[in-house]
């Protein structure tokens, strides 16, 4: 009865594999051998056999399911499919890779290669650098990880470790992923979780990562960094050298502290340069241009540093080194953990930035190089346009707190320069959210940032978090009510 069930099981998960339906299906186990055909969970094939028989049908789409065990290292450098090859943890097993490698150095393949279910382990040292990379990706397209545990085992500052490294590539998906370590509070993992450069068409969704130094470092067009989970990193959530054309959106980073000794830069999202020099020096090929980018929803809190840290660098006095750039709806709060005057927000070197709808608790910066076009709509805790940095044309309905105790309110709200005074009094700002000494930024119903004393729309909040609901009005239940007056009437009137 139960290998009945489970084969009802994988038929149903099959179909919900999109364009399977009609996918010819293998088993393949640890124990498999040439001997077999695949064709059942008692025939499987070896992973090498499973290998060999997809390398021969490239323009076939196959499922493989995977048996528990380990298997070892799926290597696969230089062959290509037109159809996707499906490599599958079978209903209730838990196969185990060593480490995946997918393409070369010598030139792009289209891999059209699906991975899902499956645990990777630390896998082998590199043979020349020292290094433990779980999947490597170089200059392969069409690559899935769905649903896999990357398992790390420590690393030390600078060793190159990552879970999924990728050097070159297209159209590649990675969603529903857990990248972890070990038990230690710092170093845990790898030094980078997602590592990239070079690559092009990129999702990563709904993951896991804790336990590395960088989160998620990206770099090339199209990037769509959404509904992740990054959390006790030892430097940075999302590190930005070099995308455009991408969005960042609905992401919780928190918990980004340096490990004891180290000089790590700890924030939760940063953007910054790839080499020196600027993107508008024709000899300088490693630099790219940052354009079109959207930061929004994400929350961001307990970081030792900056929040979200914007140094597009290599301004040449004359042109920001990106545009185009996108803040929108973001909570930030409990920044610069580490004491040493950092600020939630800093902006530098970019063009035509819009800031709308965020709720950020300390210091918002904008810096040498910052050109905002739009800043409206926003709940921020203090706040400072430097020297030469010009206020931006459309300044409204921002709600401020003003280091003197003062809030600032309405049209044209943002001031040039504030001055700091460690004695102000917040007693009139923590009383704009539900409860501020708990973290809870939620706006308060009655107070400035939901009354539409600065908007003009009651309900309609300003910051990041929309106004709680008005409480319902009691009811009166009718019935009762008719019942009681009769009852009154036959005592009273007869």
């Amino acid at each position: 009865m139960q290998n009945k069930f489970k084969l009802i099981a994988t038929a149903l998960i099959l179909l919900t594999l999109t364009g399977t339906a009609n996918a010819a299906t293998y088993y393949v186990s640890p124990t498999g051998n040439n001997t077999h055909d695949g064709n059942s969970q008692a025939n499987t094939f070896s992973l090498s056999e499973a290998q060999e028989y997809a390398n021969a049908k490239p323009s076939e789409e196959i499922i493989f399911l995977l048996a528990s065990g380990e298997y070892g290292a799926f290597s696969d450098s230089t062959n290509e499919r037109t159809s996707w090859a499906i490599w599958k943890a079978d209903i209730g097993e838990e196969p185990v890779f060593e480490y995946i490698s997918l393409g070369s150095f010598l030139g792009d393949s289209n891999k059209y290669l699906h991975f899902e279910g499956i645990k990777v382990t630390p896998g082998a040292l590199h043979p020349m650098h020292g290094y433990y990379r779980t999947a490597s990706i170089r200059k392969a397209n069409h690559i899935k990880f769905i649903d896999m545990e990357f398992e790390g085992n420590g690393y030390s500052g600078g060793d190159d470790s990552a879970a999924i490294y990728m050097w070159g590539g297209d159209n590649i998906v990675i969603d529903d992923c857990n990248i972890y370590g070990n038990d230690s509070e710092f170093e845990s993992a790898f030094e980078n979780g997602i590592f990239a450069r070079y690559v092009n068409n990129v999702v990563i969704n709904n993951c896991s990562i804790t336990g590395t130094q960088h989160g998620i470092s990206a770099w090339g067009k199209n990037w769509t960094i959404t509904n992740n989970h990054l959390y006790n990193l030892d430097s940075d959530g999302i590190i930005v050298q070099g995308i455009s054309d991408s969005n960042i959106e609905n992401n919780r980073i928190h918990d980004v502290r340096i490990p004891p000794d180290s000089d790590y830069h700890t924030d939760g999202i940063q953007f910054y340069y790839t080499k020196m020099g600027n993107a508008h020096q024709p000899s300088n090929q490693e630099h790219v241009y940052m354009k079109n980018i959207v930061v929004r929803n994400n929350t961001i809190y307990n970081i030792g540093r900056q929040g979200i840290f914007m140094n597009f660098g290599g301004y040449d006095g004359t042109s920001p080194d990106a545009q185009n750039i996108t803040i929108e709806n973001n909570l930030i709060y409990d920044c610069d953990m580490e004491e040493i005057g950092s600020y939630s927000f800093v902006s530098y070197n970019n063009a035509n930035q819009s800031f709308v709808n965020n709720t950020i608790l300390g210091s918002s910066h904008w810096r040498e190089g910052s050109e905002v076009s739009k800043i409206e709509g926003n709940l921020l805790e203090l706040g400072k346009f430097w020297d030469n940095v010009p206020l931006p044309s459309y300044n409204n309905y921002n709600l401020l707190w003003d280091w003197w105790g003062n809030i600032t309110k309405g049209s044209n709200s943002i001031e040039t320069r504030w001055d700091w005074d460690d004695n102000s009094d917040k007693t009139l700002w923590k009383e704009i959210f539900t409860d501020y000494e708990n973290d809870d930024y939620n706006p308060s119903i009655g107070k400035a940032a939901c009354d539409g004393s600065v908007n003009g729309q009651e309900g309609v909040a300003i910051g990041a978090l929309p106004c709680p609901e008005e409480p319902p009005q009691e009811c009166v239940d009718l019935t009762s009510l008719t019942n009681y007056l009769s009852e009154w009437k036959l005592e009273n009137l007869g």
